[in-house]
C-alpha cells in the first residue's frame, strides 16, 4: 500500500511539473481585435461596412441583433457610416453588387437590404439575375423599364467600381467587416 502511495505521488509531481514548465514556456499574448489599415483609405467615411447578402453572420448583424442601426446610432452628428456588398460572394454576387450600387444611388438602401435578405436568406428564392430584379422592383415600387435603364446607368457603374475598390484597399477579408 506505502508503495503505491509513494509512485503515485511521484507521478502527481511529475504531471505538476511538466504543466508549470509548459506554462513557462508559453508566450502571453493579448488578444487583438483590430488592426491598422496602412496606408489610410483617403476620403473615407467614419464607418464603412462590407457585406454580403449570401453571408449568414451578415444576416444576423443587420436584421436580427441591428448592429449596424446600433452603431449609426452612437455616431457623432455629421459622420455617417456607408455600407458596401462584397461580390466574390455566391453566384449572383456581382449582380447583387450592382443592385445594391442603384439602391444607393436611389437612396433606397434600408428597403433594399431587408428585401434581398430576406429573399435570400430566409425565403431562399434569390436564384437568377431575374430574381434579383424581381425583388429589387417589389422592393422600391420601379418599373422593369426603369430598373433595366437605371441598372446600366453612369451613376450605378461609378458605385460598383468604388465598391470593387474599396474592398481591394481596406483588404477585406471576411464579411461582415467594419472598418472605424
Amino acid at each position: 500500500m506505502t508503495m503505491n502511495y509513494a509512485r503515485n505521488l511521484y507521478s502527481l509531481k511529475g504531471i505538476l511539473c511538466s504543466s508549470l514548465l509548459l506554462f513557462c514556456c508559453a508566450r502571453p499574448a493579448v488578444a487583438q481585435e483590430w488592426e491598422s489599415i496602412t496606408p489610410p483609405v483617403a476620403d473615407a467615411p467614419a464607418v464603412v461596412e462590407f457585406f454580403s447578402f449570401y453571408c449568414p453572420p451578415c444576416y444576423a448583424f443587420s436584421q436580427t441583433m441591428g448592429v449596424d442601426q446600433a452603431i449609426r446610432h452612437v455616431l457623432p452628428q455629421g459622420d455617417r457610416m456607408v455600407k458596401y456588398h462584397v461580390s466574390l460572394l455566391g453566384p449572383l454576387g456581382h449582380e447583387l453588387t450592382r443592385a445594391w450600387a442603384l439602391a444607393m444611388v436611389m437612396k433606397e438602401t434600408d428597403v433594399v437590404e431587408k428585401a434581398f435578405f430576406t429573399a435570400g436568406m430566409v425565403e431562399k428564392r434569390l436564384h437568377s439575375p431575374d430574381d434579383v430584379r424581381r425583388v429589387f422592383m417589389s422592393a422600391t415600387g420601379i418599373s422593369r423599364a426603369e430598373y433595366d435603364r437605371s441598372i446600366k446607368s453612369p451613376a450605378v457603374n461609378d458605385m460598383v467600381a468604388l465598391q470593387e475598390r474599396l474592398f481591394k484597399e481596406y483588404g477585406v477579408r471576411g464579411t461582415p467587416s467594419v472598418y472605424v
